[in-house]
């Protein structure tokens, strides 16, 4: 009775716990739907056709990196966009997006603002005169401060003032664009690749009031730009006048090299539709009849090539009716749909309730008499009954487990001058408190590579002490292929949690290596708690030696 009442108030805390997290963001409390609208009837002209007004191009650029460590030639490459890539193509603007310097410390390990990375940075700025060619903005990223923007000015979800998991998680996707996770307004978030290891960028335009862009690497050459007809995949029928593409009376196309352009071939579905004409500047422009293409979507490509023999293609697909909408990847909308940082809570707190649930559920049962030659399954169950009918290892457990979900993991200067503790819950900091979201991954991490495979160990030990065996003994009985690689498996999960304090020093300093329960007090008392598997003699171990060896010896 007293089993099945546990293993109920178990199950429901969580049921109630993951329930809880999803109602939270995805629940039925929030903000009352708008009432609908008409919509707003916009003018079908002007729309794109022969002229050269009505349409502008800039740049973006995003996690430059400079760094005073390492590879300098981000700087050598900044130097050289800021020349030859500007004069080419000519931006309105040229958008500088977050994390222009690195801010590292020589190891990696810490944040540090370095002078010279900032001098580098305007050095390349005056060298170059860019600021006189074109209008330069630059938006600082979280290694300038601890708050960063995106081309939307939204916040960046990875950055969070936590540099243990900043590296984990501020990882830069090749996937370019997609719909606004954190609203519903129909519009666009632009993710561009970083300069620091693709050198990659981005040109976009405005003709006639439609958006288009293109996600281009460093020194390839020409540069192409189809900006009417627009992508079907990046419309944003409630922020741009859809209707022009179906008045438009020209393709439009801008093209750029370091040589002139000698061709700009146009096909749609295949079909050469022909070659389209310079108009003026980088614009190119060919005469199309959109009401050839009303029904359903259709593919353009169009190939430039330059004097001197480069060529590059675009293609897309686009449709000149308004209520046709395409799909985007699935593993890109996942990337950045998905609120990472719910997802690791939620994992978090699966796994913590899965340990102590199986913790819990066998310091209740009674240990089963033993049947049959054991197998793993049984060996397993057996090992987890004698883990935790022994009070120091079952107690040490679930203190562990407990503490890393609701204790400070450490103590220490979270931000220069300003002392805190951390939780995996969050963050308090000069006397407020930072909501945690990759603090979890960390707490997933240390469950996941240390607190698991210890209790693990631990079942696997007392198992071998259960046999008859001490330390000693188990390695003379000649099972080294099964025995050396536990304790090897082991002792690298041991040097992980050596190293993770290690980091916590050159991140955090010295107070916070010396005040970290999670960190290195456990990583000392590990060792103990080994031991004390090996050299322990209670009556309860007893006990199940004599159950497991009269077992065998029938």
């Amino acid at each position: 009775m007293a089993i099945a009442l546990a293993l109920r108030v178990v199950s429901g805390l969580a049921a109630a716990a993951l329930a809880a997290l999803l109602l939270e963001y995805y629940g039925l409390a929030g903000p009352p739907s708008p009432l609908p609208q008409r919509r707003h009837m916009r003018r079908p002209h002007p729309a794109p056709g022969s002229g050269d007004r009505n349409i502008f191009w800039g740049l973006q650029i995003s996690d430059i990196h400079l760094s005073r460590f390492r590879d300098p030639g981000r700087a050598a490459d900044l130097e050289k966009f800021c020349s030859e890539t500007v004069d080419v193509i000519q931006p309105a603007l040229v958008l500088a997006t977050g994390d222009l310097t690195d801010a590292k410390t020589k190891e990696q390990l810490g944040s540090r603002q370095q002078e010279v990375e900032w001098q580098t940075y305007h050095g390349i700025l005056k060298k170059t005169k860019v600021m006189e060619k074109t209008a330069w903005l630059d938006i600082r990223g979280n290694h300038e401060t601890d708050e960063g923007a995106l081309v939307t000015g939204q916040r960046k979800q990875s950055e969070q003032p936590y540099d243990l998991v900043r590296t984990l998680h501020n990882v830069h996707y090749p996937f370019s664009i997609t719909r606004n996770p954190v609203n519903n307004e129909g519009t666009l978030e632009l993710e561009l690749g970083d300069w620091k290891d693709n050198r990659r960028y981005r040109i976009f335009a405005f003709d006639h009031d439609l958006f288009s862009f293109a996600d281009l690497v460093f020194g390839r050459w020409p540069v192409v730009l189809i900006t009417n007809p627009k992508p079907l995949l990046y419309s944003c029928g409630k922020h741009e006048p859809l209707e022009r593409l179906l008045h438009s009376t020209h393709i439009r196309v801008l093209a750029f090299s370091l040589s002139s352009i000698a061709s700009v071939t146009v096909r749609i579905d295949g079909a050469h539709l022909g070659q389209a004409v310079h108009l003026s500047g980088p614009i190119f422009v060919l005469k199309w009849n959109p009401r050839n293409y009303v029904n359903g979507t259709h593919n353009i490509e169009v190939v430039v090539q330059d004097s001197a023999g480069r060529s590059q293609s675009a293609h897309h697909v686009f449709s000149v009716q308004e209520n046709i909408h395409l799909t985007f990847d699935p593993l890109a909308s996942f990337i950045l749909l998905t609120d990472h940082c719910i997802l690791a809570r939620v994992l978090f707190v699966l796994i913590v309730l899965i340990q102590l649930a199986t913790l819990i559920t066998f310091r209740l049962l009674v240990c089963p008499q033993l049947k049959e030659p054991p197998g793993f399954v049984s060996l397993t169950s057996f090992s987890l009954h004698v883990l935790s009918k022994i009070n120091i290892f079952y107690y040490s457990v679930l203190l562990l487990t407990l503490y890393t979900v609701l204790g400070p993991w450490f103590f220490g200067e979270i931000i220069d001058g300003k002392l805190g503790c951390c939780f995996s819950f969050g963050i308090f900091v000069n006397g407020h408190f930072l909501q945690g979201g990759m603090t979890f991954v960390v707490g997933i991490l240390q469950l996941v590579f240390f607190n698991i495979p210890l209790m693990a160990y631990l079942c696997w030990s007392l198992l071998q002490r259960c046999f008859g065996h001490n330390f000693r003994s188990h390695l003379r009985k000649g099972k080294y292929l099964k025995i050396i690689p536990v304790h090897l498996l082991m002792l690298l999960l041991y040097t992980w949690q050596v190293y993770s304090c290690y980091f916590l020093h050159m991140t955090y300093g010295t107070l916070a290596l010396l005040v970290s329960p999670l960190r290195t007090w456990l990583t000392l008392l590990t060792p103990v708690l080994v031991r004390c598997v090996w050299t322990l003699k209670s009556a309860e171990l007893g006990a199940f030696m004599v159950q497991l060896k009269s077992h065998l010896s029938s």
